[in-house]
């Protein structure tokens, strides 16, 4: 049973030298340059099947394990260096940010963000941070108190249940709690976006650098976030003036709008992807004629990522079949500015056919 797949660029990012990546539920496997013929796999260890693989900087490529772990390949090499999960939770998304920081989500909640460290004594993936939900802290204690392996047994009766009490032996009761599993992951300039933790429907913005939460915004009218993508934006004049020549239109344009109190079930919106297009597309220049204008980040970096970073939206898909265009404004917000996610529109059936 295939669980996921990555193609993976190789040096200088061609498709001849990319090489296909497909997870197993009991192997890993890879096709150098896309060919069927030249394929090498590593077997993995029962129940540690593989869930994610994303690829970061200098030829690393990580993978996401179902028993917690995550392990690096590095230079053609299986296996460099691997992180363990202390509660054995599997990992359900992976992202890598601008610095090659690999931010791993898994069905709990929990999100580490792990380094790779390679010296001339040898390679390790080294834990820079655990970001822990209010609702899973119970495991810590449990992990604390009675050791990983309750703890692992009290999250696969949640992760089964969604809402469940577990007794350690000798009767002391464990207290429940509903996982937000972290269903998605997104990276892009300073900002981490990642569903779920403390709710399924929540979208948390973080701060890449200093490793720390930026904003929630919660989602709950359309449900469970199940896929993040990065849609480029025109600039805005363009696309004002893209919109008008689509349409006929001298000045007007269509409102956003975000009401959610019609978004009701459909298909769940479980994968998104972009794509360029030559021709017109008049909904999509009306939406761009409406948006607000992208405003530059401040801070350090804010010289270089005000230009790179400010012509993209955020898309993300849900369980009740809406996609939502979201603009993101700044990693800092100013004083006395609005949020950093602001909704553009939304993308789907308000009722299902």
């Amino acid at each position: 049973e295939v669980t996921t797949v990555a193609v993976i660029p190789g040096p200088p990012h061609s498709i001849q030298n990319s090489s296909l990546w497909v997870g197993l539920k009991d192997k890993l496997e890879v096709f150098a340059g896309l060919n069927s013929s030249n394929r090498s796999e590593m077997l993995t260890e029962k129940g540690a099947g593989v869930t994610c693989i994303v690829f970061g900087t200098s030829g690393c490529v990580w993978t996401g394990h179902a028993n917690g772990a995550v392990k690096l390949h590095h230079s053609g090499n299986w296996d460099v260096a691997q992180h363990s999960s202390s509660v054995g939770v599997p990992v359900s998304s992976m992202v890598v940010d601008e610095r090659g920081f690999c931010w791993v989500g898994d069905k709990v909640g929990f999100i580490r963000v792990l380094m790779f460290d390679m010296t001339p004594f040898g390679s390790k993936v080294e834990l820079k941070v655990q970001l822990t939900p209010p609702q899973a802290q119970v495991l810590r204690t449990i992990a604390t108190c009675h050791g990983p392996a309750a703890a692992t047994a009290v999250t696969k009766m949640s992760l089964s249940s969604r809402s469940s009490t577990s007794s350690a032996s000798g009767g002391s009761s464990m207290s429940a709690f509903t996982p937000a599993p972290i269903t998605a992951m997104c990276s892009r300039g300073l900002a981490v976006f990642s569903s779920g933790g403390k709710s399924s429907s929540d979208i948390t913005v973080w701060h890449s650098q200093k490793l720390c939460e930026l904003e929630v915004f919660s989602c709950e009218n359309f449900g469970a976030i199940g896929s993040f993508a990065i849609l480029p934006w025109d600039a805005p004049e363009e696309a004002a003036e893209a919109g008008r020549a689509s349409s006929g239109a001298s000045d007007s344009s269509p409102t956003a709008q975000t009401d959610s109190s019609t978004a009701v079930g459909g298909a769940p919106a479980s994968s998104i992807a972009t794509g360029y297009h030559a021709g017109e597309i008049s909904p999509l220049a009306k939406l761009a004629a409406a948006a607000v204008p992208p405003m530059p980040m401040v801070g350090p970096a804010a010289a270089a990522d005000t230009s790179k970073h400010s012509s993209w939206c955020l898309l993300s898909g849900h369980e009740r079949g809406q996609v939502l265009l979201l603009q993101f404004k700044r990693v800092t917000p100013l004083a006395g500015t609005s949020r950093l996610l602001q909704p553009l529109c939304v993308f789907g059936e308000p009722h299902p056919q």
